[in-house]
């Protein structure tokens, strides 16, 4: 993935200092809060409501880095048995476990298992438009 840095334009002051100019602040691009790593940085979307309680939701956007190491509490992605899911890393006692929003949702790890731990969540993004408004320009916004 590339990313270009914009470059500031200096602006060279003449007669009259503007009062307003020491308070200019850099334009905010998301991708340089969200993204440590843009060449291990993944984007997914979530197709379940298994993680609700986290606050992640079924359309919601995750911000994937494949280069953390999954710890107790992080939210990854994991493919387990050929399938992918997207849930808490429990480690306890030399127990895996990947928790979802719901009992039902949890998957214990036995050790017939094959998990691979893909990425560790850093940014979930979320739709905050309610269906109506989804039409026209906005009707792909984060396509809930």
């Amino acid at each position: 993935m590339l990313r270009f840095k914009k470059q500031k334009v200096s602006r060279a002051v003449k007669g009259f200092r503007l009062p307003t100019i020491e308070y200019e602040e850099d334009m905010l691009d998301i991708a340089d809060k969200i993204v440590v790593d843009a060449d291990n940085t993944y984007y997914m979307q979530m197709d379940s409501d298994a993680m609700i309680a986290h606050g992640i939701y079924k359309g919601s956007l995750l911000a994937v880095d494949k280069t953390l190491n999954a710890a107790h509490g992080c939210i990854v992605v994991a493919f387990l048995n050929g399938e992918w899911f997207v849930r808490q890393y429990n480690c306890q006692n030399e127990q895996v476990s990947l928790k979802g929003s719901q009992p039902h949702h949890t998957i214990n790890i036995s050790k017939g298992d094959t998990l691979t731990i893909w990425g560790v969540v850093t940014v979930t993004v979320s739709c905050m438009l309610p269906k109506t408004m989804l039409k026209g320009k906005y009707r792909d916004v984060c396509a809930c």
